[in-house]
């Protein structure tokens, strides 16, 4: 705020005139510069209290920021000492750490050397058995085949037509086995091998673990029979030979097919006409009598083509006709220039009654 500023005053060199005109409006001016001063006294005034307020304020803010500066202070000085406190604890704690870590890395070590330690006496374990089984089996055998050999050195003939006592070591045919005596008799003629208990055939020998090769001899092993167990299979044979009859002659007419001497037929010269295959045992000797129901045999029959090729058209059993399952149906024709190559599963399911599954596969 501005004050407006006097007029002249008079002074005592005016004349007359210009005094008295300057006393005059010197005078008439002095109310508003009053007016004015008290004005600005009063503004001046305002201002003095408002900056004293402002300045209480502001040292009220100061004391209340050095308050806050001073609990921060604490506050820092606190969180400090708790950090070294948890700085602490987590050394002790990775410290603990580390002694568990090397405690638990020994256990492993322990558990493992323990695991280790019961394997190599599980191995043991199974080594002792299975050997304590192979000497087992040996005396088995050992015991089986010097029987089987005294009795054998001991061969009586027919028991049918055997009388009169009958001392051991012996040993007689019967239905087509070699049965051996385990006691004295009086009377062999009443002591039927099957039928009584004086008997051991030699396929109820127990032969445990490999055989070795049996060479058979007129009467003896000529059959070898591995019933098995409900708790094993009967054979493992990690290779087999089996004979084949290679004829010739091609394939024509009536084929007979024995299956005592053979398990697969090769006619190497072409087919010359559709053929007819007759399945038996042999020529003294059925197959219906070789098989019990429940048994099933398998046969192959190899016969080149050329062009004709020809067809088996007609399957027998011991001469009586039977109707083959084909796999996809009964073929229609041969297949020229190759091998057709027949495989036939024959299962007894009574006397007399036959199934056969067969199927034909080309060979080029």
């Amino acid at each position: 705020m501005a004050i407006t500023k006097l007029p002249p005053a008079p002074t005592p060199t005016d004349t007359t005139a210009e005094f008295n005109a300057k006393s005059f409006a010197f005078v008439a001016a002095l109310d508003g510069f009053v007016i004015e001063a008290n004005a600005l006294e009063a503004l001046a005034e305002s201002a003095a209290k408002s900056t004293a307020v402002d300045a209480e304020t502001t040292a009220v803010a100061s004391n209340a920021a050095v308050l806050a500066a001073k609990s921060a202070v604490t506050d820092a000085a606190t969180v400090s000492k708790k950090s070294a406190l948890a700085v602490t604890a987590a050394k002790t704690a990775a410290a603990d750490a580390a002694t568990a870590s090397t405690d638990s890395a020994a256990a492993v070590s322990a558990a493992k050397s323990a695991v280790a330690d019961a394997a190599t006496a599980s191995v043991a374990a199974k080594a002792a058995v299975n050997a304590a089984q192979a000497t087992a089996a040996d005396m088995a055998r050992t015991s089986a085949s010097s029987d089987a050999a005294v009795s054998a050195a001991n061969y009586k003939g027919e028991w049918s037509l055997l009388t009169g006592a009958l001392d051991i070591p012996a040993s007689v045919s019967h239905l087509n086995k070699v049965w051996i005596l385990k006691h004295a008799v009086s009377n062999v003629s009443d002591e039927e091998p099957s039928v009584s208990s004086q008997w051991l055939s030699t396929t109820d020998l127990s032969t445990p673990g490999p055989i070795g090769t049996l060479t058979p001899d007129a009467g003896h092993f000529k059959t070898l029979r591995a019933t098995g167990s409900e708790s094993d299979l009967s054979v493992k044979l990690p290779n087999i030979k089996e004979a084949i009859a290679i004829s010739k002659a091609g394939a024509a007419g009536a084929i007979t097919y024995d299956l005592t001497s053979q398990s697969v037929m090769y006619l190497t010269a072409n087919a010359t006409a559709d053929w007819e295959l007759n399945f038996r045992g042999s020529a003294s000797a059925s197959l219906d009598s070789l098989m019990t129901a429940g048994e099933v045999v398998s046969a192959t029959l190899i016969a080149a083509q050329g062009p004709p090729a020809f067809l088996n058209k007609i399957v027998k059993i011991d001469g009586v006709p039977v109707v083959p399952k084909w796999i996809g149906g009964p073929p229609k024709a041969g297949n020229p220039n190759g091998l057709d190559s027949y495989a036939y599963s024959i299962i007894k399911t009574a006397a007399m009654t036959f199934t056969v599954l067969a199927s034909i596969t080309q060979f080029k």
